[in-house]
Parts: structure tokens; sequence; C-alpha cells
């Protein structure tokens, strides 16, 4: 079981930094919201909209807690410090989904209702992570008691 979370959290947290390489690039781009007609894309405004796409550039920091589970999945359990680093990564995720809500993008409207299928499995992957990082803590803890 607990090799089944270890993979399920690694696949997670590499789409989520897949993600943050693929959608700068490559992604048509967010949308501003439910509009009549067309949908109206944040990167064709001259002023601050063509920035919102790098703001998913941040999900990249999910490479850090990718790279510590592959380091410590065969020795250890998760540590205090290997949640704190998911916390931090999954607050940068958020703050720059933040950021780009300000300025035009309408997140949750582009992911699954434009659809970009690969937006919206990195929204589902974030807190999926955070889930199955804190069940490994506790199969742990779990076997640790026996």
């Amino acid at each position: 079981m607990r090799v089944l979370l270890n993979l399920a959290y690694l696949v997670c947290c590499g789409w989520i930094t897949f993600t943050g390489y693929w959608w700068p690039g490559r992604a048509v781009g967010f949308v501003s919201g439910p509009s009549e007609g067309e949908p109206f894309y944040c990167n064709q405004l001259m002023s601050s909209g063509g920035e919102d796409d790098l703001m998913v550039a941040i999900f990249v920091v999910f490479a850090l807690p990718f790279a510590v589970r592959v380091i410590a999945m065969w020795f250890s359990r998760p540590g205090r410090a290997e949640l704190a680093l998911w916390g931090i990564a999954a607050a940068l995720a958020c703050f720059g989904l933040f950021l780009a809500s300000l300025d035009c993008a309408a997140i949750f409207y582009t992911a699954f209702r434009l659809p970009a299928p690969e937006l919206a499995a990195a929204l589902i992957a974030l807190p999926l992570s955070g889930l199955l990082l804190w069940l490994l803590r506790r199969s742990g803890t779990a076997r640790r008691h026996r």
C-alpha cells in the first residue's frame, strides 16, 4: 500500500511540475471568464494580461517535493521538513494562481469550462498530493505503533 501511495504522490507532483514547464509556452492561455461568443484570452491584452500564463510556471517548485520523495521513498516516511516543503510549494503555486486571477485570468473557468485538461489535472493534483503525503505520513505512524 505504501508503494502505491508513494507512486501516486510522485505522479501528482510530477504532473504539477510538468504543467509548470509546459503551460507558459504552449497552452492557449487563460480566458477572462464567461462571455458571449468567443472567449477572450488574457494573453491578447497589451498591458499585463500576457503575464498571467507565467504565473503557472511557479508550479515547477513541485520538482523539489518530487525529488525529496524520490530520495526518501524507500528509507523513511515523510517528516516534518518534507511536509513543510510541500506546504511552501503549494503556497507558492496558489499565490501564483491568485496573482493571475487578480489581473485577468479566470482559473477554474479556464481549466474546467474552456477546457484546459492539463491545467485541470494540475489543479486536482495539487490538493490530492497533499492528501497522499498526509496518508503516507499516517501509514508510517501506524506501522511504528504496532
